[in-house]
């Protein structure tokens, strides 16, 4: 059985991150550069989440697209945006999860 954690650092940041970078790419123009500097990852990560050969795991709801939306709204308005990702992707993990057994260690 997967951890929540584990869920969270392998499924559910990295969908955010490429959904953001989609973003950022499409609908501000930035180059994957920019972007890179921005999520605090390489370059060559960000071409990864864009030709989606990572984060390619589709958890998508109108809540999660509405989420996605204001996270780059804040990047775009040069609010603080790295450190809260990880709590952000932690807490749309619980609200996937809702009702799912916690793992017992």
């Amino acid at each position: 059985m997967i951890s929540l954690c584990e869920k969270v650092a392998f499924e559910i940041l990295p969908a955010l991150r490429a959904e953001v970078a989609k973003i950022l790419k499409e609908k501000y123009n930035l180059s994957q550069n920019e972007i890179a500097e921005i999520l605090g990852i390489s370059q060559a990560s960000v071409s990864y989440y864009l030709n989606g050969l990572r984060g390619k795991k589709k958890i998508y709801t109108e809540k999660i697209e509405k989420l996605c939306e204001e996270i780059v709204r804040k990047i775009i308005n040069k609010e603080e945006f790295r450190m809260k990702l990880n709590k952000i992707a932690c807490n749309l993990a619980k609200e996937i999860l809702k009702g799912v057994e916690p793992c017992k260690f």
